[in-house]
């Protein structure tokens, strides 16, 4: 799958890149909805990796693409925040409408990502 023409990689592969590996991630690379994470977060990530504030973040189109998978997206964004926190929380709480995240934790990037992943195994989305 090809990144969206929006979608800017002029830059070598960041690390994030470099440790993407379907089997890690327990899904097959032929899983369209796999491929399609990937490209995205690659883009958004890439592209975002300057900014520092989380709603410049959360409306980049690469990001609304993943929050626009729904469902099928929370797996992988799972995957990804148990490997290395990022900001994935606006689109967890848009696609989940739940935020398990209480008020004195929140802008600390180590505790948010700690809720979630707490939240994501009560649920059954990691083991």
């Amino acid at each position: 799958m090809s990144p969206p023409d929006w979608c800017v990689m002029h830059d070598p592969p960041s690390s994030w890149e470099h440790r993407v590996h379907e089997h890690e991630w327990g899904v097959s690379a032929a899983d369209p909805s796999f491929a399609q994470f990937i490209e995205r977060a690659k883009c958004w990530k890439r592209e975002t990796a300057h900014l520092s504030i989380t709603r410049s973040m959360a409306m980049h189109p690469a990001y609304q693409d993943i929050i626009g998978m729904g469902d099928r997206a929370l797996q992988f964004i799972f995957e990804d925040m148990s490997r290395s926190p990022d900001h994935w929380f606006w689109a967890l709480e848009h696609i989940t409408r739940v935020d398990p995240v209480p008020l004195q934790a929140k802008g600390d990037l180590e505790a948010e990502t700690t809720y979630w992943l707490t939240w994501a195994t009560m649920q059954g989305y990691l083991r």
